[in-house]
């Protein structure tokens, strides 16, 4: 059997150099030209970091031999508590950081920021509208954990098809509550709840024995749901099928002794909370500084900064955590909470 671990810190790996990717092509898309690789990886790339979340949240229960309904919520080690420091707290202070200089910068951003009160507490209040375009992802996160607590607490017992059915029921039909993140938190429940259930059943030994077909019939899928109408069971099947493809891409990028995405490991979380930084720098200022300028270079440029100056951030942070002065780093990146 394949170390879990490796499966999942490949998916996670894979998952943001695709959003790094994805947001590396900042002068193609303001020119109403969306690469066809950007639209297939969209049709997935966040789907799975809410099954990977799912499928941690069980195996991370079952290694440590406790369930989720046995855990406090609230106080120093409670669920929630943890759960607001690793996504709340980043999610508000780099917010905040980046609110001011992107106001000033408006004349050369996609989405023009107001200097008011109000649009400071709209970015929080509603995520989808927040500076960091796709910051989205962790209020919404943080509401799906909060879901699965009620759920636990409840004791409830529900056959997980008729779970997951009645998931992909809301999926299709998703109310458009934008407060807090709530549309996507809903939306996006049924991938988490897919991972745990993946982790639950141990699906990811049977994809394991035939990793090598998955792949291929998956990626053959996802290549052409994109010819497919645009309609929402388009989207849930482009996500979960992406998904299943990224799982039997970890089985054979393990199974085959490969390490050349090691380096990045542990990092993900990092470059995602700090990749907006470079990729504006060398996208949006660049283009505004340097006229003339050929997407070549600052696609290349976002793609490896943005992938790369966080994993130096990721690294110093870590050996420098037990200093006093970087305590604050420890905290808008989310990290203490991890010891």
């Amino acid at each position: 059997m394949q170390n879990n671990n490796s499966l999942i810190s490949f998916m996670q790996t894979f998952g943001i150099i695709l959003v790094v990717l994805g947001h590396s092509t900042y002068q193609l898309g303001h020119a109403g030209h969306v690469p066809v690789v950007c639209q297939w990886l969209y049709s997935f790339h966040m789907p799975l970091f809410f099954f990977i979340s799912g499928y941690l949240l069980r195996y991370s229960n079952d290694r440590n031999g406790r369930q989720l309904a046995d855990m406090p919520a609230f106080g120093d080690k409670g669920f929630i508590t943890r759960k607001v420091k690793r996504l709340l707290v980043p999610y508000v202070i780099i917010s905040s950081v980046v609110f001011f200089p992107k106001a000033m910068m408006s004349a050369i951003a996609l989405r023009p920021v107001d200097i008011s009160a109000w649009s400071y507490l709209s970015m929080l209040l509603y995520p989808q509208t927040n500076v960091i375009g796709f910051f989205w992802f962790l209020p919404s996160l943080f509401l799906i954990f909060c879901f699965a607590m009620l759920a636990a607490k409840t004791k409830v017992k529900v056959n997980d098809i008729l779970l997951f059915t009645s998931l992909i029921i809301v999926n299709l039909t998703t109310p458009d509550i934008a407060l807090l993140g709530l549309n996507c938190a809903i939306y996006n429940i049924i991938f988490f709840a897919a991972g745990y259930m993946f982790c639950k059943h141990r699906l990811e030994l049977i994809v394991g024995r035939h990793a090598a077909s998955t792949a291929t019939v998956t990626f053959a899928i996802s290549v052409a749901l994109m010819y497919a109408p645009d309609t929402s069971i388009r989207f849930l099947l482009s996500a979960l099928n992406g998904t299943l493809m990224s799982m039997a891409l970890a089985h054979l990028y393990t199974a085959h002794g490969l390490h050349f995405l090691d380096h990045l490991e542990g990092a993900s979380y990092t470059i995602y909370l700090l990749s907006w930084f470079p990729q504006v720098a060398s996208q949006q200022i660049l283009i505004s500084m340097v006229p003339g300028i050929t997407w070549h270079v600052t696609t290349t440029l976002a793609f490896f900064s943005g992938l790369y100056l966080p994993l130096l951030a990721y690294r110093w942070v870590k050996a420098h955590s037990d200093r006093t002065s970087c305590r604050w780093m420890t905290v808008a990146l989310g990290m203490y909470s991890q010891k």
